[in-house]
Formats: structure tokens, sequence, C-alpha cells
């Protein structure tokens, strides 16, 4: 049915009459691709001249076309990707969607909800600040003083805690902030690099650590950079530790090197990224391979990975929640309401 209105009332009747039979569209195509899955290939490149056909669909054009038209050429287009879900698939991070996350994201775009404060979605926040709070306690972060949010991925879950430690550790002094040194490994995911970029470090500032024959951080080896960058008068503030690496799915030393970080005068801040691997945490029999998480200042984690969850699911957690209101909280006119009533997240109930 072709959505043709003569005014904003009609249509939103017609999108709304057309919505069973399109949504009843959308599924039984998903179905379709996940019918004897193992039978398809596992990737569709776009040739030139589809690439070229795409394109021009995606130019807005003057007139209206009927929905099954665009949703027939939607799938068609999607298909154009690396099947993740495929049995046969074992590239990258990336995981398969559980069928009850298409659900969820179907829920959430059909309200879409602001999460920017109490008032705006007191029950949606009320959600968010219980999981935040149940996936800190299952990191081991102290439950009494620990908060975080989500994000759109691992990648801004980063840049979070990084934010926290430049300015817990080294304050607003740009000068004091020059001096500052960030210890990677080499298997470090190349987002943290990118998200000390964009709070104004450069690449001096930040020195690699190499790893052992196990893909860990080596000890000896950041002992030995941080106590020759302590002669320079640099100012080293910020270890970074992997939490399974996008190579090898290693964890770094995790215990060792917040012993490490906490020695140092001034101690030092441990970010741990977890984006893949922080999900062991909800393992009974795997936890222990986590051993130190806790101890971490700050963690990164993606519920995209091992969760298997959509896109846009990532998770920021601090040892101690000020620290987010210190580093981020700002105000305006329109947001007035929200700060004098003070549920930014939500109220003391």
């Amino acid at each position: 049915m072709a959505i043709m209105p003569t005014d904003l009332s009609n249509l939103l009747e017609e999108i709304l009459s057309a919505l069973p039979s399109a949504s009843q569209q959308i599924i039984a195509s998903y179905i379709s691709e996940q019918t004897k899955i193992e039978s398809k290939p596992i990737i569709k490149l776009a040739t030139k001249d589809e690439a070229s056909s795409i394109r021009s669909l995606a130019q807005p054009k003057n007139e209206s076309r009927p929905i099954p038209e665009v949703i027939s050429e939607a799938s068609e287009i999607f298909a154009n990707r690396i099947r993740n879900e495929h049995p046969r698939f074992f590239g990258f991070i990336p995981t398969p969607v559980s069928p009850v996350a298409l659900l969820g994201d179907i829920l959430t775009s059909a309200v879409n909800p602001h999460g920017g404060s109490w008032l705006q979605s007191s029950g949606p926040a009320s959600v968010e600040v219980a999981l935040i709070r149940w996936l800190g306690a299952m990191t081991g972060l102290p439950a009494e003083t620990s908060g975080g949010f989500f994000v759109s991925g691992g990648s801004m879950a980063n840049l979070v805690g990084l934010m926290c430690a430049r300015d817990q550790m080294l304050g607003d002094d740009w000068e004091v902030r020059a001096k500052g040194v960030v210890y990677v490994s080499d298997q470090t995911h190349l987002s943290i690099a990118k998200g000390l970029r964009i709070l104004g470090f450069n690449n001096r500032q930040i020195h690699t650590v190499k790893s052992d024959s196990n893909f860990k951080m080596d000890l000896v080896s950041i002992r030995q950079a941080v106590a020759k960058d302590q002669e320079r008068s640099l100012i080293p503030f910020l270890i970074v530790a992997s939490c399974g690496t996008t190579n090898t799915g290693s964890v770094d030393p995790l215990r060792a090197l917040a012993k490490f970080a906490q020695e140092q005068s001034p101690r030092m801040w441990l970010h741990v990224d977890g984006a893949y691997g922080a999900s062991v945490s909800l393992s009974k029999n795997h936890k222990h391979v986590l051993e130190g998480l806790e101890d971490a200042d700050s963690i990164s984690w993606d519920a995209h990975k091992w969760l298997f969850q959509t896109y846009g699911c990532g998770m920021a957690l601090v040892r101690d929640r000020t620290w987010l209101m210190k580093s981020f909280a700002t105000g305006a006119e329109y947001t007035r309401d929200a700060a004098e009533s003070g549920h930014y997240d939500s109220p003391n109930f």
C-alpha cells in the first residue's frame, strides 16, 4: 500500500494500519535468513553495480513508495554482509544476536525512551541503575560506591574510563597533563589510543609495553618503563589492562598490575578494557580467570560480544560513581528542572 497522505493525521493512520503486515514481513524475512543458515554463504560482498544501485536507493526521492517494497529492498541490501551467526564463522569478535535481543530492540524503538534524567524516563532509568549495580557487583566493584551507565559501545566505555582517569589523576592543568604517561601493551585495543587522542594526549604520551609469551602485559617491562619515565620527571598516571584481547583473548595479570599501580607515588589508575572478556564475570566456572578485576578503578564492558546482544550496548563502570559527576556534569537552561530536582539518575528510594 503506497502512503500518499493528504494530512498528518491520515499519514499516522495509514502507517499504523500498515504496521501489522510490515512487521510480519520483517519477521518472515528474519526466519527465512536463519533457516538452514549453514547452507548459505558466510559473506556476501556487493558488486560494483550493486553498490551503485544501493547508493541510488539511499538518496531521498520526492515520492512515496509502498512499505513492502522498501522492506524487500532493505533485506536485499542487508544481505551484503558477514553473517556473524553462521555456524562456520569464526572471524572477529562480534557474535550472533539472540532472537530475544531482537524483541528487545523492537520494544525500545517503539517507545524511544530518553534516559538523560529521572524526569524524562523514570522507568528505564530505574532499570539502568539496577542493572549497572548488579553488573558492577558481578565484577567485584564495591557496591556502596561504584556506579556507571550504558553507552554506545566498548570504545565509548573506554573513553569514559580514560577521561575519569585523566581528571582524577592529573587535574585540569594542561601543563601537568602534558607530562602524563599512559601504559598499554602491544595487544591493547586500538580504541584506547583513539580515546586518548580525543582527550588531548599525543602519541608520545602513550608508551607500549611488550607482552610475554602468553600475550599478557609483561610485568618486568612495565616496571622498567615506569621507573625510566619517573627519572625523566614525567608523570606515569594510567595503566590500561586488557581483559580479553582481540587477537588472542588473553587476560593481563590484573591483580599484579593493580598492586603495582597502588604502590606508585602518587598512585596510578588502573583501567581494564573488558569489552570482550568482562562477561566471564557472570560464569561460575571460569570467573577465577578475571582475578583482580575487582581492583580496577574503571572497567569497560560490551554486551554485543559474549552476551549476544545487539550493537549499541556498552557499559562503563567505575569504582567511585562521584568521579562520573566530576568529569561529566554540566548544565543548561533546558536541564534546570532536572538539576533542581536532583533526579539526574534516580531519587534516593
